[in-house]
């Protein structure tokens, strides 16, 4: 069963999220993008009952649309990381939610009252005002992270990801890592 999301009004939907409540300990576990290892990724998670946010784009989902449906079967949360993966801060606010939209259109094509609302993530984290607005305009409010594994770098070893991402885990900790293999060897 899917769970109900929050209904933010427009003044909340402009305040960009970089962490969580910090009075307790809790961690959000935020994975993205979807382009590679997306089942080795789900199966870990699966085995160790872990429930993430997973900020899929939709180009890379697009080949596999079925995803978002074993995703959310297996207790996932989807969220928008847009269709096309641009860098959003120099485009128009209609580009930023017909992007939005898109990959909106696509989950809710998999899964019958299915929804990315509220959460979207730019591309890179790339945010300026015109980004925030246009995406509180369409419903969405922009989650980045105060954590990272450090993955973005092609020689970050998955040893060196599980490091980063403790050292980075505190109360309130948004932590962000991306599908990969390497993110497969670090999950366990």
């Amino acid at each position: 069963m899917l769970e109900p999301r929050p209904a933010w009004d427009s003044s909340l939907l402009r305040q960009v999220v970089r962490s969580g409540p910090t009075g307790r300990p809790f961690v959000a576990l935020t994975i993205d993008d979807g382009w590679s290892a997306r089942d080795g990724v789900l199966q870990v998670l699966q085995e160790k009952k872990v429930f993430p946010s997973l900020f899929l784009a939709g180009r890379p989902i697009v080949g596999d649309r079925a995803f978002v449906a074993r995703a959310l079967d297996s207790g996932c949360e989807i969220a928008n990381h847009t269709m096309d993966h641009y860098t959003l801060t120099d485009k128009s606010a209609a580009y930023i939610q017909k992007d939005l939209q898109d990959f909106e259109d696509l989950v809710r094509s998999q899964v019958t009252g299915a929804t990315t609302l509220p959460y979207m993530r730019p591309s890179g984290g790339s945010v300026n005002q015109g980004v925030i607005d246009a995406s509180a305009a369409a419903g969405y409010r922009v989650i980045l992270w105060s954590a990272t594994s450090g993955d973005g770098s092609a020689s970050t070893t998955p040893a060196q990801m599980v490091t980063n991402v403790l050292n980075g885990a505190r109360p309130g900790a948004i932590v962000l890592i991306h599908f990969s293999d390497r993110t497969v060897a670090a999950l366990p």
